[in-house]
């Protein structure tokens, strides 16, 4: 009997040693899949983060806008731009009619459903609760 509990303890220890490094291996897997981030997401992502940070300190919504068919994107009175232009944009399920768009970022740490159409035939999609986008 002594030997059957002394071999499971072995065999627990042995899984919490493998959790433990697929824990750490797991992030750099993925990141070696992660080939399609492009410069325009990276913008957008830093243009999102510094509105979140805004919004929190200020309590207040933080408004990010453009106009379609140009590369820049608005916020606090700077303007951003990315290497394609924006040909449409699909806010909260809706596109836009207007040549300018704007969608807002949250103090609560939420933002607008964003979907940008760039001029190369490619999506920037947001994801709300992360407040953050990514490439499709």
């Amino acid at each position: 009997m002594e030997n059957k509990a002394f071999v499971l303890v072995e065999l627990l220890i042995a899984v919490a040693i493998l959790s433990v490094v697929l824990f750490y291996l797991s992030p750099t897997t993925v990141n070696l899949f992660k080939t399609d981030i492009s410069e325009d997401v990276l913008i957008i992502n830093s243009i999102a983060e510094k509105a979140l940070t805004k919004a929190k300190q200020t309590n207040r919504p933080q408004v990010i806008w453009g106009i379609k068919g140009s590369t820049n994107i608005h916020f606090d009175n700077k303007s951003y731009q990315l290497s394609e232009s924006i040909f449409d944009v699909k806010i909260n399920g809706l596109y836009q009619t207007n040549d300018r768009y704007e969608f807002f970022v949250y103090p609560q740490g939420l933002m607008d459903n964003v979907v940008i159409f760039l001029s190369n035939d490619k999506k920037i999609l947001s994801s709300p609760l992360l407040v953050g986008f990514r490439l499709e």
